[in-house]
């Protein structure tokens, strides 16, 4: 999705989609967000420190490159698109990308949780990233891949013989 050529408000829908996905945040989230109040810089990345609309719970969420790439195409300004309109958007997108399941914002801030999941971060800190008060709707985001679990067995059971 990320190479795909588009232009105009395909072009914007695929961005914000990439931003959710790569900073974790929910759309409503994404649109309070601003850089110039809501981020913090460390060593090696820049953070997201905010609260969420929804819940009232604080989130702090690296911004991956993909997601500061999109930061540096809008001079740090993501453009509005509403919620409906960007999930039409996404769809399209879906198609020309010739994804088979359903692209969507909350999609997004799922692929975020597993990603991060399948790089191993720890629960505790995919929920911390999300900003959810219970662990147990992080274990509803959390899909582990195949390739993780193989990643995991070779790396704790090697000596296991």
């Amino acid at each position: 999705m990320r190479k795909l050529k588009c232009t105009g408000h395909l072009d914007r829908a695929r961005d914000l989609f990439i931003f959710m996905a790569y900073t974790g945040l929910a759309f409503c989230d994404m649109e309070l967000f601003d850089f110039d109040t809501m981020t913090v810089d460390r060593t090696d990345y820049t953070y997201i420190d905010g609260e969420r609309l929804k819940t009232g719970s604080n989130f702090f969420t690296p911004i991956l490159p993909p997601a500061m790439d999109v930061l540096k195409k809008y001079n740090y300004k993501l453009p509005l698109i509403s919620n409906q309109k960007l999930n039409e958007y996404c769809h399209v997108i879906e198609a020309l990308c010739q994804i088979n399941k359903p692209v969507t914002c909350h999609i997004g801030r799922h692929s975020f949780a597993t990603l991060m999941i399948n790089y191993g971060f720890p629960l505790e800190s995919v929920k911390k990233m999300l900003g959810h008060k219970d662990i147990k709707t992080t274990q509803i985001y959390a899909k582990i891949s195949t390739k993780k679990v193989e990643d995991d067995v070779k790396k704790k059971l090697k000596k296991l013989k």
